[in-house]
């Protein structure tokens, strides 16, 4: 193992890979070995046949970014793989190398080994399916682990799917087809899954062909970063949504957030779903790039009023009354699919010093060409006029500052553009406004765009990801 902690130390390797890839956390590596006497990371180098797994942690993070793969036998060979990758694995439920699923057993493995994390809620739903049509795979929680340094990493797991036995149907209500009744067969809804999952001296690296760097992984050579393809521009897309999941340390549904009452109460108010959804499924004409409806009464449906937005511009016309109680508006195509800086000003400076700012309950919503809709809700106003107040803001050194953060166009097929999410939630937090306003998405459990259930927004910085409520 010292041999491999000395690398390139000379030329500054570690440093530079640090940098890129994440520190090595030597002490928490995961050791696998065919040795019945190595029980420590101390002498497992001294089996015939061990499997050192390191995590690689990025600095100030608090989750594994990727990890060395270091395989010890005759010689030593290295690699490392990194979490954003798994999207060029194979959607298998097998121990081969190029399987998804092993691949995320060794990031669960290694994650709760140097964070203790137990439970992991997927960005990607088709991870542990056995069916990625119909069974879109929502958690998986490590009941129990089981770590032996003869021969594998264990764990008992309890995994949650959401079981869509018609997955072609446009709306879902909690994971239920709109138009098919939830008690037909095959049931529609959350299912949990007993099993285990595993890493055996059998799944290091062997031999695989794909590497970005090096020549190969014999110790000697610079550490290539491993693909399970033989040419990694023909099978990686560029990552952009970051690792598979999402980590929460120990989750407690007793000590979750209460649900935010106002927004709880959206998902039930038929007038409300009516008017928003109608802005996605009609869009407006070209020249009319925004429109809107402003309302005093949510359940009133007759008290909604359309506004078209001013033609051939990106601004609509703010209404007087002084009792608006919320704002949702279009961007039409060719506009970004999330609030811009003009937005988040606008909503400020209505809800604070202009017609809603006696408005207790006021709040502003969106939604894109993509279809994903969005609210802002204030939590705290008396922080939204200090900041809006504030001499030093103007909206040209705002603007300036965060436009191309927020409204950065998004590649591949990551049809929520999440890096819009997280650039909204940046700037959110940077004015120290996180205590102020949330972000709500409009999204059902499976993914697709929805005006009936909302789920609060929250960043790492580098990832969007929902929070849980009760």
């Amino acid at each position: 193992m010292q041999q491999i902690k000395e690398r390139k130390v000379a030329l500054g390797y570690w440093s530079d890979f640090a940098k890129a890839n994440g520190q090595p956390v030597w002490d928490k590596s995961i050791i696998i070995s065919s040795n019945a006497n190595s029980t420590s990371f101390a002498n497992a180098g001294t089996a015939r046949d061990t499997v050192y797994y390191i995590p690689l942690v990025l600095e100030n993070d608090t989750i594994v970014n990727g990890f060395i793969e270091a395989r010890v036998k005759d010689s030593v060979q290295l690699g490392y793989r990194l979490a954003q990758d798994y999207v060029a694995y194979k959607y298998e439920l097998n121990n081969r190398e190029s399987a998804v699923s092993l691949f995320i057993t060794k990031l669960i493995a290694l994650n709760n080994n140097t964070f203790g994390y137990s439970k992991f809620y997927f960005r990607d739903q088709k991870i542990f399916s056995e069916d990625t049509v119909h069974h879109k795979s929502l958690s998986i929680e490590i009941d129990f682990n089981q770590f032996n340094f003869v021969s594998s990493w264990c764990a008992s797991t309890t995994s949650t799917f959401l079981n869509c036995p018609w997955p072609e149907a446009d709306d879902c209500i909690n994971g239920c087809d709109y138009l098919k009744p939830c008690d037909a067969s095959p049931r529609c809804g959350l299912i949990n899954l007993h099993n285990s999952i595993c890493i055996t001296v059998d799944d290091g690296i062997g031999t695989i062909p794909g590497n970005t760097g090096g020549q190969s992984g014999v110790y000697g050579t610079i550490i290539p970063h491993l693909f399970p393809c033989e040419n990694p521009i023909g099978c990686l897309p560029p990552p952009h949504n970051g690792g598979p999941f999402i980590t929460i340390l120990n989750e407690d549904p007793q000590t979750l957030p209460p649900c935010d009452p106002l927004i709880k109460g959206l998902e039930t108010n038929q007038s409300f779903i009516n008017k928003f959804k109608s802005l996605k499924d009609n869009p407006p004409i070209p020249d009319d790039r925004e429109t809107m409806y402003t309302t005093t009464n949510l359940v009133d449906e007759t008290a909604y009023n359309y506004t078209p937005g001013i033609p051939n511009t990106n601004t609509i016309l703010f209404p007087q009354e002084s009792n608006i109680v919320c704002i949702v508006h279009r961007h039409n195509f060719g506009l970004n699919d999330m609030f811009s800086t003009e937005d988040f000003w606008n909503f400020v400076t209505y809800s604070t010093i202009g017609s809603a700012a006696n408005t207790a309950d006021y709040f502003w919503g969106m939604v894109g060409p993509n279809g994903f809709p969005y609210l802002i809700r204030i939590k705290d106003k008396a922080r939204l006029v200090a900041w809006r107040t504030n001499p030093a803001k103007t909206f040209a050194s705002f603007d300036e500052k965060y436009y191309r953060t927020i409204n950065r166009e998004s590649s591949g097929d990551d049809s929520r553009q999440t890096y819009n999410e997280v650039g909204f939630l940046n700037m959110i937090k940077k004015e120290e406004l996180n205590e102020a306003v949330d972000l709500y998405i409009g999204m059902t459990n499976s993914g697709n765009p929805a005006f009936n259930k909302w789920q609060k927004l929250a960043t790492d910085s580098r990832n969007s990801y929902t929070v849980n409520c009760q």
